[in-house]
């Protein structure tokens, strides 16, 4: 007898890949049916047109997927197994390179010490012959290409294709990146696993104390406003001036 398995995705999505792996497990023979979108391997299921389905309901990346678990519920829909899927991504390694590159780059080559200048002083930089629009625009053009290279990496990576729910608003979260990191390629890096250790925390609190998940974005502008701020009462000092009293050349006299 073969089993008609719904998955959301095409053929050599993640979610494939596990069906394929578990039934060639069990022995059991089986075709893959492939949706769209999560809901339509629940209704799949519901219709009869598959006669089971597989369902995200944790990753090790994001945390917990809600849509899984609301899926369940919503067509009363009972698990009968659980597929333990460890998958396989070069995305940090790719990371630890390129922050290793630029590290070398802004620190030892006459780029990074263009960038620096304009950055710091532009009047500096003019006069030593360096173009702050060309440098500006370079710069421009660079971190979009690694922020589209982040995002190939996560549709290849965790995701394994593009969804309509491809994590995205991640604007914020890198401005708290870039100066947690004190603007350093290596700082950038660690900056970044800590802020991906708040958002795995804040999935956790979630689900097991039931913190809002606005909870989770205050926490980290908190750090933001507390790093600034610490910058500010660093480099300033702050006095109390009290105005001087005037006094009369009578009374000087007197």
């Amino acid at each position: 007898m073969t089993i008609t398995a719904a998955f959301q995705g095409i053929e050599g999505a993640y979610s494939s890949v596990a069906l394929a792996a578990y039934f060639d497990a069990v022995g059991t023979a089986h075709e893959r049916l492939g949706t769209p979108t999560f809901q339509q391997v629940a209704t799949s299921v519901i219709s009869g047109k598959a006669d089971t389905g597989i369902l995200p309901v944790d990753n090790a990346i994001a945390g917990t997927v809600r849509d899984g678990y609301d899926l369940l519920a919503q067509y009363d829909l009972v698990p009968i197994c659980e597929i333990d899927w460890r998958m396989s991504s070069s995305s940090s390694t790719i990371a630890i390179v390129i922050a290793l590159i630029f590290a070398f780059l802004m620190a030892r080559s006459i780029f990074g010490f263009q960038v620096r200048v304009v950055g710091l002083a532009p009047q500096a930089a003019r006069y030593g012959g360096f173009s702050s629009s060309r440098t500006v625009w370079l710069v421009l053009l660079i971190s979009g290409g690694l922020a589209g290279l982040a995002g190939i990496l996560e549709a290849a990576g965790p995701f394994g294709q593009m969804v309509p729910g491809f994590p995205s608003n991640y604007g914020f979260s890198a401005i708290i990146v870039a100066f947690l990191g004190r603007l350093h390629p290596i700082g950038v890096l660690l900056a970044g696993i800590v802020l991906a250790i708040t958002f795995v925390g804040g999935e956790i609190a979630q689900t097991t104390i039931a913190l809002p998940n606005a909870a989770v974005g205050i926490f980290q502008a908190m750090m933001l406003f507390l790093l600034l701020a610490g910058d500010i009462l660093v480099r300033y000092r702050i006095v109390r001036v009290v105005r001087a009293q005037r006094v009369d050349a009578g009374s000087k006299s007197a």
